[in-house]
């Protein structure tokens, strides 16, 4: 449940929300099922890779399978 390395690229969505987030999938089995998430108004959105997970957050909307796609590449 800890954020190893958290950037922000806009001020909009907190480093608090991201540890909600966190804590919220941590506590739920249903999170790990879905590759989006939604607290508030703020999406996650998370891809597994070995025992940690990629995470985008945004307040905005912004094309989901695009970002799905980044986090995979990143991953490589």
């Amino acid at each position: 449940g800890e954020i190893l390395i958290f950037r922000q690229f806009k001020d909009n969505v907190s480093r608090h929300e991201c540890q909600s987030f966190s804590t919220k999938m941590i506590a739920s089995k249903e999170a790990t099922d879905k590759p989006i998430y939604r607290i508030g108004d703020c999406s996650f959105i998370h891809i597994p890779v070995s025992d940690m997970s990629l995470v985008a957050a945004t307040k905005e909307n912004t094309n989901a399978c695009l970002v799905v796609k980044f986090l995979y590449k990143f991953a490589e």
